[in-house]
């Protein structure tokens, strides 16, 4: 194996991950895992590897194989410009959550606001909005201790002040902890369990089941939550955004109480779906 370059590395590990991600995936997670692991410029220059360098792409190729994601092998996952650390007790950033922090900053235009981000996860959200609105308050929620400690160090890496707080937005204590709010966000857990079945493996078997499934009988059950409690925590005219199911736009639509607020506005991802939704205090 010594000297192996890294394109005979790649062909090689392509094939191996045939029949958990189609060809185009499994090329871009290998070419990931190399960039990240040997360098940048490794399958251009296309140079022999060394041993110990064949021996951590073997390592990684079996977690891979054994359909772990590649952002948990790597314990790294990219946040539009920013990188977070990533383990099993958090979600692995998706690029439609990144649209939906777009919106807020478009909406904001530069603003300062007081801001939280319910179910926070890896941080994604929070450090994303504090990173870019830096005069701006940004608070953070989740039941999870663990990916508390997860945020908590990412918002250190990316030299980010948010302020985390542990708490079950079901059994929520947010009213009395925090100042009145300009905007709350949430990307909360909204499939129901009877998807599981269609998932892949690299997520169904890896990433936490409390941050992704509901039960059938209810899959609005978060929605119902924030939408009930932002009132409390909004100032007139505050907005909430939503990451949504995008079979269950016309069940949100009528859980919004008129005389509470505006009418509600969805916005479609980039592959056309509406992934998004967005509630204004009247």
């Amino acid at each position: 194996m010594s000297g192996m370059k890294a394109t005979l590395f790649k062909s090689a590990a392509v094939e191996k991950l045939k029949g958990i991600y189609d060809d185009q995936e499994a090329r871009n997670v290998i070419s990931l895992l190399i960039e990240v692991r040997i360098g940048k410029g490794a399958l251009r220059s296309d140079r022999p590897l060394e041993p110990e360098e064949i021996r951590q792409l073997e390592n990684d190729l079996v977690r891979l194989t054994a359909c772990e994601p590649v952002q948990y092998v790597l314990e790294r996952a990219w946040f539009h410009d920013l990188q977070l650390k990533v383990n099993p007790a958090v979600l692995i950033p998706r690029p439609e959550t990144e649209e939906l922090v777009m919106w807020i900053l478009e909406d904001l235009e530069g603003r300062p606001a007081q801001l939280l981000d319910i179910g926070t996860g890896s941080g994604a959200i929070a450090i994303m909005l504090a990173h870019r609105l830096q005069q701006s308050v940004v608070w953070a929620t989740d039941i999870s201790e663990a990916a508390l400690q997860t945020a908590g160090r990412n918002a250190l890496d990316n030299n980010c002040s948010v302020h985390f707080l542990h708490d079950d937005i079901l059994a929520s204590q947010l009213p009395g902890r925090l100042p009145v709010l300009d905007v709350i966000v949430s990307n909360p857990p909204y499939i129901p369990e009877r998807e599981a079945t269609y998932m892949h493996a690299n997520v169904l078997e890896w990433e936490p089941h409390q941050a992704l499934f509901v039960p059938n009988e209810d899959p609005l059950m978060y929605y119902k939550a924030i939408i009930a409690l932002s009132p409390v925590l909004l100032k007139p005219q505050g907005t909430l955004y939503f990451e949504i199911h995008e079979q269950m736009e016309t069940d949100l639509y009528d859980l919004v109480d008129n005389t509470i607020w505006h009418q509600p506005d969805f916005r479609r991802d980039l592959q056309g779906k509406k992934r998004m939704m967005r509630l204004r205090i009247r």
